[in-house]
């Protein structure tokens, strides 16, 4: 097995503790279960207290030899600007973002599935022949409907993208560090992920899904709140980010074919009595 460092898990959280705390305590389980990677665990943070950083410390000190920790200070600029802060210093080959209250619960058919990963993985190849790999993921919620397994398409294509919105999310997602840094996370409310993927995709980029759970993600988090709060500011952000990929013509396209859309449900709907 390598010496270098495979994995970096990077744990985004602003001013709160105990499901900061939940998410760590999964790191260290999820670590324990592949003993022989090297991992980071960086923590960029804003908010907290110096008690709180305390019982953070007293948490991380107990994780495994195979694990490095940096614990990063910043002031509250959003969870795109911790996001960004994480991908400059990360040094892994492999990337894995999480919020807290993200919690990794690896099933067996996961762990065997970065066990294949890390056979094949060679840190000489050019980052954009590595595939961005992803997992099913388990969420929880307020409601019992809210808790299930939620199934990602074995492929994903366009169609994904333009009629389903996000079809992943970073909590179950891994990502080449070296791929990664290279679409800089947009300073949007909502939707940072799909602008991401959605980019990548469109660049030609693989992805590929391996079998198993990686991830519990809480629905009644930051990442789901409501896509209304700040649109304007968001519809303002997607197109000046937009304008430096090819996603800025995607957009114009959408905008062209939209009236040829409308025209062609409304024809549908008056000529269907005739038919």
């Amino acid at each position: 097995m390598s010496k270098e460092i495979f994995f970096t898990i990077a744990t985004c959280s602003k001013d709160n503790l105990s499901e900061l705390l939940e998410t760590c305590v999964s790191v260290r389980l999820f670590t324990l279960t592949l003993p022989d990677v090297k991992f980071e665990h960086i923590l960029v943070l804003s908010g907290y207290e110096n008690s709180d950083l305390c019982s953070l410390q007293k948490v991380v000190n107990n994780y495994e030899n195979n694990v490095k920790v940096n614990i990063i200070y910043m002031e509250p600029r959003g969870i795109s600007a911790a996001f960004n802060k994480a991908l400059e210093e990360a040094r892994g080959n492999y990337l894995i973002f999480l919020n807290a209250g993200d919690i990794l619960t690896p099933d067996c058919d996961c762990i065997v599935a970065i066990n294949e990963v890390m056979g094949c993985f060679d840190s000489k190849n050019e980052f954009s022949s590595q595939p961005v790999y992803y997992f099913d993921v388990i969420t929880t919620g307020n409601t019992r409907l809210a808790s299930r397994r939620v199934r990602y398409p074995s492929q994903l294509n366009l169609h994904h993208f333009l009629k389903m919105g996000n079809p992943i999310n970073h909590q179950s997602t891994l990502y080449p560090l070296k791929l990664a840094q290279q679409y800089a996370y947009p300073n949007l409310y909502v939707g940072m992920d799909y602008f991401v993927n959605f980019s990548m995709k469109l660049n030609g980029l693989q992805f590929c899904k391996l079998s198993g759970i990686l991830i519990t993600y809480n629905i009644t988090g930051v990442s789901a709140q409501s896509p209304f709060k700040g649109l304007l500011e968001n519809v303002k952000t997607f197109i000046s980010e937009s304008t430096k990929h090819r996603l800025f013509g995607l957009i114009i396209l959408c905008i062209l074919l939209l009236p040829i859309r409308f025209l062609q449900a409304f024809i549908r709907k008056v000529t269907y009595p005739l038919r």
